[in-house]
C-alpha cells in the first residue's frame, strides 16, 4: 500500500490546482467571451428584440442566423480557428472543474456540425447564433472555479449492468434490479440498450447510491469508455445518454465511474436481462428430486455449481461474485476436505473430475449416464459406491428464476 500523504502536501497540492484552474478558466472565459462580442455585434444590428436572459444580456434567437451557413468575408462572424481555440481551453480544464467534459460536448458538436477542419481550414468563417449561446453560456457561471477532488475516493458501491434485446438487468450487493423494454426501447441499438440499463439501474438502487462514489461494472467497452471520458465524438446519441447519466448522478452527489468486465464474469445481470430466456448454466434439479437422493446418502452443507437463483443448499459457490455466495468459481477453490453437492454444467465433467482425482472431497455428484462421452470411465473409476440412478420426472430438471423446465419426461442420472 502507498504511504499516505501528508495533510500539507495535500494542501499544496489543492493550492496548486486551484491556481491551475483560474488560470486555465481565465483562458476559456476570455475565448468565449470574445465570440460573444461578435455575436452582440450581430445581433445589434437587428430592429426588433423579442429577448432571452442568457447571462449575457438579452439575446433575440429569432434575429440569430441558424449557424448553419458557412460564410466567407463577413467581418462581423467567428473563424473556425477562433472557435477551436475556446474548444480547447474547455478541454485543458476538463478534469480540473466538474464534469467538465459533459459541459464542453454541446459546443464540440454543435461546432462540428458546422465546420469541418480538414476541407474548410482555419480561416473559415462561421455565423454565430443560439446554438453559440446555448452550448457556451455555462462557462460564464461562477460554479467552475469549485475544482474537483485531487485524490479519486475508492469505489463504495459496486453495480453491475447488462441489456439483452428483450430486457435489462442489475445488482448491487444483494439487491437486484430488472424489467423489459417497450416498444420504443427495443428499437435501439445493442449500446443504446446497455446505457439505458445503466440509467434504469442507477434508479431502481438510488437510496443506496447517494453521496458515494459508485463503479459500474458494465460488459461492452464502449459504454464504460462513454462514462469514463464523459461523451463521446463517434455517436451523438450515446454521449448524450452518458451525459444525462452523469449529471443525473452529480445532482445526486453520486461520483461515477466504469470499468469493462467479460460477459462471461456479468453472469447475474447477463441472467436478469434475459427474463423467461434459457440460461445454459442454471439448470438444476427440483427440490422434490432431491429429497429422494437425501434419503441414501447424507445431505451435503455446499452447492458448489449454482447462482442465488439455482442453489439447493444453505452453502454455495456462484460463478461470478455475489455477496450471497460462499465463494466464487468452483474450479478455482481448494475441494480438499469438502464435503459437496455439485450438479455442474455437463461440458466441465471432465474438469470435475481430474479435480476429483487430485484433491479427493467427499463430493455428491449429479451426472447424466452417458457411456460414450470420454469422462464416463473416469466418473465409475472415481467412484467410491455404486452410482445411484435417478428418475428425472417432467418438470424436476429446471430453471428455478425463469420457471423453464426441461421437455424430457424421464431422465437416466
Amino acid at each position: 500500500m502507498p504511504p499516505c500523504r501528508a495533510p500539507r502536501d495535500l494542501e499544496a497540492r489543492a493550492a496548486v490546482q486551484r491556481e491551475v484552474t483560474a488560470l486555465l478558466l481565465k483562458g476559456a472565459i476570455e475565448e468565449v467571451t470574445d465570440l460573444y462580442g461578435v455575436l452582440r455585434q450581430t445581433l445589434c444590428s437587428a430592429e426588433s428584440l423579442g429577448s432571452m436572459e442568457t447571462g449575457v444580456g438579452s439575446i433575440d434567437f429569432e434575429q440569430v442566423p441558424s449557424g448553419s451557413e458557412i460564410h466567407h468575408g463577413n467581418s462581423d462572424l467567428s473563424t473556425g480557428g477562433s472557435a477551436s481555440r475556446g474548444l480547447g481551453n474547455m478541454e485543458s480544464m476538463a478534469t480540473l472543474i466538474p464534469l467538465g467534459r459533459v459541459h464542453k460536448r454541446p459546443f464540440q458538436a454543435a461546432l462540428q456540425a458546422r465546420w469541418d477542419q480538414s476541407s474548410q481550414g482555419w480561416d473559415v468563417q462561421i455565423a454565430l447564433g443560439a446554438w453559440f449561446v446555448l452550448t457556451t453560456q455555462v462557462w460564464l457561471l461562477p460554479w467552475l472555479s469549485q475544482g474537483v477532488l485531487i485524490v479519486c475516493p475508492l469505489p463504495e458501491n459496486e453495480v453491475f449492468t447488462d441489456a439483452s434485446l428483450r430486457g435489462w438487468g442489475a445488482h448491487l450487493a444483494e439487491h437486484i434490479a430488472s424489467g423489459v423494454w417497450d416498444l420504443a426501447q427495443s428499437s435501439l441499438l445493442i449500446n443504446a440498450l446497455e446505457l439505458e440499463a445503466v440509467s434504469l439501474a442507477l434508479q431502481a438502487f438510488l437510496p443506496f447510491l447517494k453521496n458515494s462514489h459508485v463503479r459500474l461494472h458494465a460488459d461492452i467497452m464502449t459504454v464504460a469508455s462513454y462514462v469514463n471520458r464523459q461523451g463521446g465524438t463517434r455517436s451523438l446519441s450515446l454521449s448524450d445518454s452518458a451525459c444525462r447519466i452523469l449529471s443525473w448522478c452529480d445532482s445526486r452527489h453520486i461520483l461515477l465511474s466504469a470499468v469493462y468486465l467479460r460477459g462471461s464474469l456479468n453472469v447475474l445481470a447477463d441472467t436478469l436481462s434475459r427474463g423467461d430466456k434459457v440460461v445454459h448454466s442454471e439448470w438444476t434439479l427440483s427440490h422434490q428430486s432431491l429429497q429422494r437422493l437425501w434419503v441414501q446418502i447424507k445431505k451435503p452443507l455446499i452447492d458448489l455449481f449454482a447462482t442465488r437463483f439455482s442453489a439447493r443448499l444453505p452453502l454455495f459457490v456462484s460463478p461470478f461474485p455475489d455477496p450471497l455466495a460462499w465463494g466464487v468459481n468452483a474450479l478455482e477453490l481448494n475441494w480438499s476436505n469438502l464435503t459437496a453437492y455439485a450438479f455442474p454444467p455437463f461440458c466441465l465433467l471432465g474438469k470435475v473430475l481430474r479435480k476429483v482425482e487430485f484433491e479427493r472431497p467427499a463430493l455428491v455428484l449429479v451426472a447424466p449416464f452417458w457411456p460414450s462421452q470420454h469422462w464416463f470411465p473416469d466418473l465409475l473409476r472415481l467412484a467410491v459406491r455404486p452410482p445411484i440412478p435417478l428418475a428425472i420426472g417432467k418438470g424436476e430438471l429446471l430453471q428455478p428464476r425463469s420457471g423453464i423446465a426441461a421437455l424430457t419426461r424421464i431422465l437416466r442420472f
